[in-house]
């Protein structure tokens, strides 16, 4: 699946993470880092729909 920097897809409010995305590499390490990164982005996500 195509993503983001921020692991969000082309779809408002869905993210992809881990093996999901299209990258060089698939380890637990960077699908680790990813869910991290997509939570984070997910609630910014969240928080401006908010206002």
């Amino acid at each position: 699946m195509v993503t983001d920097e921020k692991c969000e897809t082309q779809i408002p409010g869905i993210f992809a993470v881990g093996d999901l995305r299209e990258k060089y590499a698939n380890q637990i390490v960077l699908a680790a880092a990813d869910g991290c990164t997509a939570a984070m982005a997910a609630a910014h996500y969240v928080e401006t729909r908010k206002e």
